[in-house]
């Protein structure tokens, strides 16, 4: 059979991810080489989520970097897709045709519901069994569940950590007035989105950059950094909270890019936890662009 080589794009709100991955007949797809280039759109995104001209100039570029390396790699075909800091910002559109006109790539965009399908499907392949996984990133988060590769049912909300982060907690640090209308915000509208996610699941799994850096921060068992625990998290969220940028940015794992939005993660994540009923989310080391790749191995074997 022969292989396809398809290079996987994502442009989300930290960095431009390209994973290039082979894809021969019913083998499962291979991923050759992977790539990191820093966009940080969430540090150019204003308060009614326009993206600044340095941001745009810092998604092109990115996106440049990715299609040259790309080429080094004799990639010919692309799926490439933008995450909510492109999809859902003001001046969403004119990103998209501005990374045309400067790459000659195309960005899609995928749905809540599409990425938390995709997202299930790689954590599934992952971890087997019945599952609910969960995934906080930076404009969106989303929970899935299901028994088999797909799931049975999908949530998708606009309650990502960079999101909330600009909504909620503008002051560096943050006042603790802030911090509990935040809390209340993000408990309150989880009650009523899971209230139709399906009770007495076997495990939870969390993916994305949020929830396994959550994990490493307030897991002191270096040897267990892939879960998440719940009490662990509830200990971690004060001293988060005092704490300002630059306080954060010392702690051990928390990149720059991520320092604004971690406490925003955090508060989330322990509302997540805590409506699903359950006390630890296993990290799964797969995560939406493991998923896109999955999906076209299934159509290069399908055919489709």
């Amino acid at each position: 059979m022969r292989r396809v080589r398809v290079g996987v794009l994502d442009v989300g709100s930290v960095a431009a991810k390209l994973e290039i991955i082979d894809v021969r007949g019913r083998k499962p797809p291979r991923s050759t080489s992977l790539a990191r280039v820093p966009t940080r759109l969430a540090e150019g995104t204003s308060a009614n989520g326009e993206l600044d001209a340095r941001c745009l100039r810092r998604l092109t570029a990115a996106v440049q970097q990715c299609v040259r390396i790309g080429s080094r790699h004799d990639v010919p075909m692309w799926v490439t897709y933008a995450t909510a800091a492109v999809r859902d910002a003001a001046n969403g559109r004119h990103a998209r045709r501005l990374v045309e006109a400067e790459t000659g790539l195309r960005l899609g965009f995928f749905t809540g519901e599409q990425e938390g399908r995709y997202t299930f499907r790689a954590a599934q392949r992952w971890l087997g069994g019945e599952l609910t996984m969960v995934d906080i990133g930076g404009g969106t988060l989303e929970v899935a569940s299901g028994h088999g590769p797909e799931p049975e049912s999908v949530i998708s909300a606009p309650l990502g950590a960079a999101r909330l982060t600009r909504q909620f907690l503008r002051i560096d640090p943050p006042r603790g007035s802030q911090v509990r209308r935040l809390t209340e915000v993000v408990d309150g509208q989880l009650a009523e989105l899971l209230r139709d996610v399906p009770a007495g699941q076997r495990q939870f799994a969390g993916a994305g950059k949020v929830l396994k850096l959550l994990a490493q921060l307030s897991n002191e068992d270096a040897a267990r950094e892939d879960l998440l625990l719940l009490d662990d998290l509830r200990d971690c969220i004060p001293r988060l909270s005092t704490l300002d940028r630059a306080g954060r940015c010392a702690l051990p794992g928390v990149p720059r890019a991520r320092a604004d939005r971690i406490l925003a993660g955090a508060i989330t994540a322990e509302a997540l936890m805590r409506r699903l009923g359950t006390d630890q989310l296993r990290i799964c080391p797969w995560g939406l662009r493991e998923g896109v790749a999955l999906r076209e191995h299934a159509r290069h074997r399908t055919g489709r």
